[in-house]
């Protein structure tokens, strides 16, 4: 493999490339041939499936037509929670991301340990149920248990209240 500046450089431009060098340079090497693979995913994904798209929409279509399973098997080191935190950061869709915030609020009011899918998939459902997105449920559950961790505890009523 060429040193991973250099193909970082050649695909991505200089910003990008910087970043992958500093990590590579603290020896997070993991770390560095992930973001190298993430992004060759998605440029062959844009080249195959969108290539006179945006960013943005091209972002979109591959949240639109990409399952999880599908997206888990492409690139070693990246998993299930990865995916949600993907499709959070794209505009306009629905989805959870389980920091150790979300999964300490839901192991918390189960009192057990769940799988990630499993947690997904329930957080989901309690969202559709409440009538608010998915999105919506994470951020409330997210500041719940920032502020409680701050102030020790608060009344569930501000957090929860559906509009």
């Amino acid at each position: 493999m060429r040193t991973l500046s250099l193909q970082i450089t050649y695909r991505k431009g200089k910003p990008f490339a910087a970043a992958a060098r500093t990590m590579w340079n603290r020896n997070e090497h993991d770390k560095a041939r992930i973001l190298a693979d993430l992004t060759e995913y998605v440029l062959a994904w844009r080249e195959s499936s969108a290539p006179e798209c945006s960013d943005l929409e091209m972002l979109k279509q591959w949240a639109a037509t990409t399952c999880k399973r599908q997206f888990v098997r492409e690139i070693s080191g990246l998993g299930p929670r990865a995916f949600e935190q993907l499709l959070w950061h794209i505009d306009g869709v629905d989805a959870i991301r389980l920091d150790r915030h979300v999964v300490s609020f839901v192991e918390d009011v189960i009192r057990r340990r769940v799988g990630e899918n499993h947690m997904t998939t329930g957080l989901r459902t309690v969202a559709k149920n409440m009538g608010v997105s998915p999105t919506e449920l994470d951020a409330r559950i997210w500041d719940y248990m920032q502020r409680r961790s701050i102030r020790g505890g608060m009344d569930d009523r501000v957090v929860w209240a559906c509009p």
